[in-house]
């Protein structure tokens, strides 16, 4: 037995349960594990905070990447730090290379996070599944995901595992994910974490949204544009700017709950 100290966030209803308590790696897995059970939490994934200062950093369970998670965090880090109103927080986080920025509003309780350009983006064509052709490929190293431009695809599991098998047996990525985008550009996302083995239809996903928004702004050449990106529990902000066909930035934002700080007896 033993006594852990959590935060849980919901940036967009992606629900992130935040150990606070010193924990080791090797232990990531269990823990997580034993939280996400809990259906008392109605969380979908678990960060651990490594620090909150003066080099803030978390790591998620599978040593995946979450934009969600890292906006979450950057605003978590404000509140730790007792500052009122607007900041500007740099943070690292498992599944990417380098800092990122989060600005932060802690008295409106939004965050937003400068997310990490892709490795590649590859539209898919002769893949032999029939739900892939034509989908958008996006690698953000921490995480991967297929956008499907076919909104006549209905979300579900069966759909899902498939492409899953495909991009693991081919990619074998820390984690992947599949956006099932709707004719009205609204997006319902289901993510799998290899290190956990966990599979999610999530209430949003930041790192999808993202994947999402490159994938639309596919052929432009120059743009500068604003997304509300609508999902099953909340919707994301996306902002992107392209120049001379090349992808300058994405950042996405909105909204985040915290809740007190909480003690969990766990088994492990």
């Amino acid at each position: 037995m033993r006594d852990i100290k959590i935060v849980i966030a919901s940036p967009a209803g992606n629900t992130t349960a935040f150990v606070l308590s010193s924990v080791e790696q090797k232990d990531y897995m269990l823990i997580g594990k034993e939280i996400l059970a809990r259906k008392d939490l109605g969380v979908e994934q678990v960060a651990f905070v490594k620090s909150f200062s003066p080099h803030p950093r978390m790591e998620m369970c599978g040593m995946e990447f979450c934009g969600n998670a890292g906006r979450a965090f950057g605003l978590l880090c404000a509140k730790q730090q007792e500052i009122v109103g607007h900041a500007s927080i740099e943070i690292s986080e498992s599944g990417c290379n380098h800092n990122l920025l989060v600005e932060v509003n802690t008295s409106k309780n939004t965050a937003s996070i400068s997310m990490p350009l892709p490795k590649s983006v590859i539209t898919l064509e002769d893949t032999g599944l029939s739900e892939l052709k034509g989908a958008v490929l996006v690698d953000l190293d921490g995480i991967m995901h297929v956008v499907l431009q076919n909104t006549n695809i209905e979300a579900s599991l069966k759909v899902f595992g498939r492409i899953k098998d495909f991009i693991m047996e081919k990619f074998n990525p820390p984690a992947m994910g599949v956006m099932f985008v709707k004719a009205d550009k609204s997006v319902v996302p289901i993510v799998y974490v290899r290190d956990v083995d966990s599979t999610y239809e999530e209430g949003s996903c930041g790192s999808g949204t993202t994947a999402c928004a490159i994938a639309w702004s596919q052929g432009c050449k120059e743009i500068t544009k604003y997304f509300v990106v609508r999902q099953p529990a909340g919707a994301i902000d996306v902002n992107i700017e392209l120049t001379n066909g090349k992808l300058k930035g994405v950042s996405i934002g909105g909204p985040v709950e915290l809740s007190d700080v909480l003690t969990l007896s766990l088994n492990c």
